[in-house]
């Protein structure tokens, strides 16, 4: 009778694990990438003018602090001397993990000699997606 109420106990705790993971991860890849491009395209918009309010304008708190001004500035430089301009992006993948949702992306620049993977880490806020990691690799 015990082993029956902890293993009924534990089925409970696993449903109720899986129903709010799944919540977490309501949006289809097609509703995430509807979600993401705008986002990526703002970020590769603001790179381009140097706009830094542009740029943070959909990190989430803990992003906003790590991405200061003098960082932005920095990466913007890097990008531009080492990679040149933007040219063009292609999908790849999304990826979802502990209410993560990374979605990366192939990309070409006009001096890079090779394809540049651009992610965004996305995290949902009161039901609102926010910007919590940013690559270019």
């Amino acid at each position: 009778m015990k082993n029956i109420k902890i293993l009924s106990m534990f089925l409970v705790i696993m449903f109720l694990f899986v129903l709010s993971s799944s919540l977490v991860f309501a949006e289809t890849d097609a509703q995430t990438r509807k979600i993401a491009e705008p986002m990526m395209g703002n970020i590769l918009q603001a790179m381009k003018n140097r706009d830094y309010n542009q740029y943070v304008k959909k990190f989430d708190p803990e992003m906003k602090k790590a991405a200061t001004k003098a960082r932005f500035i920095v990466a913007c430089d890097f990008v531009k001397t080492n990679f040149g301009d933007y040219v063009s992006r292609k999908f790849f993948e999304i990826e979802k993990k502990d209410g993560y949702v990374k979605v990366v992306w192939k990309a070409k620049y006009s001096k890079a000699k090779r394809v540049i993977q651009m992610e965004l880490v996305l995290k949902k806020y009161n039901n609102k997606w926010l910007i919590a990691g940013q690559w270019f690799r």
